[in-house]
């Protein structure tokens, strides 16, 4: 018995030997076939860095780079002169761009030596490389890379081999992977023109839903027309209507803060793959700039706006009187295409008028009612100058001028809660308050609102004949008692 178990106790022994045995054989394979272990930098290291080439940054006169999907040259007939792009020499290409790639190229390091051959290349992603470059510089010498996969170690590094040295190194390629390599985005290309808003002074914009065209201060807005502190108006109703502040500050940021992302195509001749071959979208806008010595510039741009891009990231858009093709960031539209703008733009204060504009008031409320009339005239003072005068008269009863404007002010203080929707008006709801005032408007010498009933909240508004308002109820009560007292 005791000669067995030692029998089967060495048995042991030699098979647990032979599983360690086998065990760092394994180790030793999967070491030679798994180039990116964890112990690579410390198994790996090279004694010193070296230079990949000796070839000069400034001395190079081509450049290809090729992936797995394309191949692009540039080229410069000297070291004096701009690189071009061998496909299409009339592109200007953005210097940085290039001179970016050869310095990658020329000032790349081995960082590691990974083996002394080519034999198991393919363990490192180069029997198909990632991409190549070739280089060559004025005395004719060329350099051609291959760059494979990335280390597991760190992802700024990509195992490679030059041609012509059979060995697999790493280098660090940080600089050529940061890179965009599509030709029109390597284009120097003239930046959008600047749009400053304090300069604007009109802006159309139309599209297969709307047509609308703002105006800064109008030449022909008179004192009756100008509601408020805004200084933009769009005409409306027969007359023009004053902007929410809000909301034309917001068009106006969008608009100063266009620029083009990229370029699309250089003078296609079929502009349907962009959306821009009819019926497109249109954006106008007319400048005014003054020079020191006065003389003023009058400028307009116009934007032809397409579709958008394959991931709807941007909309292709051209500038009228350019053949190419741009990009802009789609967000850029967003005021544009996600509002009808007339709605958008329009102001809450939907009076529409101030005391120098009208000429008399009717309000019915139930069975109750209210008249002013008023009567402008000029005056003139012993210097010369005029001012205006006003005959006022409440229900038939001469009265102060300042009474007569608080009167006013209260008749059209009340403020929009917001604007309706189309279609969402009732349409039968009973009327409870109209206003109708006479102004000396030679387009619209007859405004009146009428509050409707539109839920157990609000009051909707409609102004001559165009219901795009709601009021809350407080807002509504609030201008009862304000009148209460001239309601006979």
């Amino acid at each position: 018995m005791a000669g067995r178990k030692k029998k089967n106790k060495k048995i042991v022994t030699l098979v647990i030997l032979l599983l360690v045995f086998i065990a760092l054989i394994a180790a030793l394979i999967m070491l030679k076939k798994n180039p990116q272990g964890e112990d690579e930098q410390e198994t790996t290291q090279s004694v010193s860095l070296e230079n990949i080439t000796d070839m000069v940054n400034s001395d190079l006169v081509e450049i290809t780079y090729s992936d797995t999907s394309q191949s692009m040259t540039f080229l410069r007939g000297s070291t004096e002169e701009n690189w071009v792009y061998a496909g299409d020499t009339s592109l200007g290409i953005t210097q940085s761009a290039i001179s970016t790639l050869a310095a990658a190229v020329t000032s790349s390091l081995v960082n590691q030596v990974i083996e002394e051959g080519l034999d198991n290349k393919a363990n490192y992603g180069l029997d198909n490389p990632s991409y190549t470059v070739t280089v060559k510089d004025a005395s004719g010498k060329t350099l051609t890379i291959y760059y494979g996969m990335e280390t597991m170690t760190s992802k700024s590094y990509r195992y490679a081999y030059v041609e012509g040295d059979n060995r697999v190194i790493t280098t660090d390629v940080t600089p050529i992977d940061k890179m965009s390599f599509d030709v029109y985005s390597m284009v120097d290309y003239e930046a959008f023109p600047a749009l400053a808003q304090e300069n604007m002074t009109v802006i159309s914009y139309k599209d297969e839903d709307q047509s609308i065209t703002l105006y800064n201060e109008p030449a022909d807005l008179t004192i009756a027309d100008a509601i408020g502190t805004t200084v933009w108006y769009y005409p409306m109703y027969g007359r023009y209507m004053a902007c929410n502040y809000n909301s034309i500050v917001e068009l106006l940021n969008a608009i100063e803060g266009l620029s083009y992302s990229g370029v699309a195509a250089f003078a296609p001749e079929d502009l349907s793959a962009y959306g821009l071959d009819a019926d497109v979208a249109t954006l106008e806008v007319t400048s005014k700039t003054t020079d020191s010595d006065g003389n003023v510039t009058e400028t307009v741009v116009k934007l032809l706006i397409g579709g958008l891009s394959e991931d709807e990231s941007s909309r292709y858009v051209m500038l009228e009187g350019d053949d190419n093709v741009y990009t802009m960031k789609a967000d850029s539209f967003t005021v544009f295409t996600e509002n009808i703008l007339s709605d958008y733009l329009m102001s809450l204060g939907f009076a529409l008028c101030n005391f120098d504009g009208i000429t008399g008031i009717d309000v019915t409320y139930g069975d109750k009612s209210l008249n002013i009339e008023v009567t402008q005239g000029t005056a003139t003072a012993e210097d010369g100058t005029v001012t205006t005068t006003y005959d006022c008269y409440v229900n038939g009863v001469a009265t102060d001028e300042t009474e007569t404007r608080k009167l006013f002010a209260n008749i059209i203080r009340p403020t929009a809660d917001h604007i309706l929707a189309d279609g969402e008006a009732k349409e039968d709801s009973e009327v409870v308050y109209r206003c109708t005032y006479w102004t000396n408007y030679e387009t619209l010498p007859e405004i009146t609102y009428e509050f409707s009933v539109f839920d157990g909240t609000y009051y909707q508004v409609t102004l001559n004949g165009n219901t795009k308002y709601v009021i809350t109820r407080q807002e509504f009560n609030t201008l009862i008692s304000n009148i209460e007292a001239y309601l006979k």
